[in-house]
């Protein structure tokens, strides 16, 4: 038997061998990212979620209080612009109408050109002549009151002032007939009626008036006569 294995060949099995088909070589590189494909449809809705705890309102309520207390002080800051605007509308209506008053009286007070300096006061006259009534409101237009003579020398300066034309005195019996007093109220320190004066002639005779030679006699308050007033000096 070595003998015979000695002068033996021995075949080595091969692998099949295809016609025309190599080797697969090695795997390259990935290549670049696709476009995207479409958007797929919305999944099935999850379960609930556990309820969450309790929340710390302490701090909602003091932010809210917070701003309450900054909505009163910016009403409050509001209501006191208001209220100094009208302060101030105010203010400036009243000077308004002071100067007004003011520049009135100075005109009233222009149009008393003619004037008489006797002790402490001063006679002015317009010589505008009316009623007792509106003779009272032309002096107060001018923060005067009408004539009232107290003694001779005042009596003397308002006629030398009225030069001829009769005038209004500021002496009355309107309150009690036949009882004058002044327009203020007092009682008389000073007279000189014309003879048989005052009559209260026909009734109804309650002013008195300044004849062109300094006597009195009473006549009615509705006849016109001379404005004559008086200021203190």
């Amino acid at each position: 038997m070595p003998g015979l294995m000695d002068g033996c060949l021995f075949l080595v099995p091969t692998p099949p061998h295809h016609h025309g088909q190599g080797l697969r070589g090695i795997q390259g590189p990935p290549g670049k990212m696709g476009p995207p494909g479409q958007q797929g449809s919305a999944g099935v809705p999850g379960l609930r979620g556990l309820k969450g705890d309790k929340g710390d309102s302490s701090v909602s309520l003091n932010k809210l209080s917070t701003l309450e207390r900054k909505i009163q002080h910016l009403e409050t800051q509001l209501e006191n612009i208001k209220e100094s605007f009208l302060r101030l509308a105010t203010t400036s209506d009243k000077q308004i109408q002071t100067l007004q008053a003011q520049v009135e009286k100075n005109k009233n007070l222009l149009a008393f050109s003619l004037g008489k300096k006797v002790g402490k006061k001063l006679f002015l006259t317009n010589r505008e002549k009316a009623n007792f009534d509106r003779v009272k409101v032309l002096c107060e237009q001018v923060e005067a009151t009408i004539a009232t003579p107290k003694n001779a020398e005042e009596n003397k300066a308002i006629q030398n002032l009225a030069n001829g034309t009769p005038a209004f005195l500021g002496i009355t019996d309107k309150v009690q007939e036949g009882q004058f007093v002044y327009i203020t109220g007092e009682r008389m320190t000073y007279t000189n009626w014309r003879e048989n004066e005052p009559n209260n002639h026909g009734s109804g005779e309650d002013c008195v008036l300044l004849n062109n030679d300094g006597s009195w006699n009473d006549i009615s308050c509705t006849t016109s006569l001379l404005a004559v007033c008086e200021f203190p000096v």
